[in-house]
C-alpha cells in the first residue's frame, strides 16, 4: 500500500462484515485484491480484529451446520 490507502479502515471492516469475513468477497465488494484486504489486515489492528471476529463467527455457523447434519445422521 504505496501512498495515500485507498480505503479507510472503517470501509474496510463494515466490507468485512458485510461479507461475513470472507476475503475474496470483501476484495469483490470494494474493487480491489484480495492482497490488498490482507495487507491493511497486516496494516491496521482494528481490520484484522475485525477480520479474525467475522471468520471466526462464520467458521461457527459452519460448524454448527456440519454438526446437526452428522447427528441427523447424513
Amino acid at each position: 500500500m504505496a501512498g495515500k490507502p485507498k480505503f479507510t479502515p472503517e470501509q474496510m471492516i463494515r466490507a468485512i462484515e458485510e461479507t461475513k469475513g470472507l476475503i475474496t468477497l470483501t476484495a469483490r465488494k470494494l474493487g480491489c485484491t484480495a492482497e490488498t484486504v490482507r495487507g491493511y489486515a497486516r496494516r491496521y489492528a482494528s481490520v484484522r480484529k475485525a477480520l479474525e471476529e467475522e471468520r471466526e463467527k462464520t467458521l461457527d455457523v459452519a460448524e454448527l451446520a456440519l454438526f446437526s447434519q452428522v447427528q441427523a445422521g447424513e
